[in-house]
């Protein structure tokens, strides 16, 4: 970068594209805050209520069985919704803040870069959940509020793995199992 005559930075497009896609709203000459921030949010995503916030909810959705979670930046708020057969139901909003932290935390559960808020990034976790493990699939996307993020809850309760369940004509099981042989 250089400093015109009229005492303006100039950066190039290459390292301005660069320090856009790391989520840093100016050069790396400025970096320090962007990290700084960056830093606070990690801080703030492993703070106790937060953690004890998404731990909560995660054990709401798997006990109703939801298939995700979303999290919604929407002015001074987070909307927070979750999925149960097909519908997403309303749960109480968040605090912007609060939200944001919760955001981190979904980040720093599926190794997610946390700085990182103007792109869009996918990630997985494994945790348990009311002693079951619980797969999780997180991807977040930014948005003109902020960063939303969508928690896809995979358990492996309930999963029928025969081929009974497949809910075929009992002359057609029969096919396939002959052809299974």
């Amino acid at each position: 970068s250089d400093v015109c005559s009229s005492g303006l930075r100039t950066v190039s497009f290459d390292l301005w594209r660069a320090a856009s896609h790391r989520g840093l709203a100016v050069a790396p000459d400025g970096a320090g805050e962007a990290i700084a921030d960056a830093e606070r949010l990690k801080d703030f995503a492993s703070d106790a209520p937060v953690v004890r916030y998404l731990d909560g909810v995660l054990a709401r959705a798997v006990s109703e069985r939801a298939s995700d979670l979303h999290f919604e930046q929407k002015g001074a708020r987070c909307v927070v919704r979750m999925r149960v057969d097909g519908a997403l139901r309303d749960l109480e909003p968040l605090g912007a803040a609060f939200g944001a932290g919760v955001i981190a935390r979904a980040k720093v559960l599926a190794d997610l870069d946390v700085a990182s808020t103007r792109a869009p990034q996918d990630g997985r976790a494994t945790l348990q959940v009311r002693g079951r493990p619980t797969d999780l699939r997180i991807s977040t996307t930014p948005t003109v509020d902020g960063e939303s993020a969508v928690l896809r809850i995979l358990t492996r309760q309930g999963v029928d793995f025969t081929l009974a369940s497949l809910g075929f004509e009992p002359t057609v099981m029969e096919t396939f199992e002959a052809q299974l042989r």
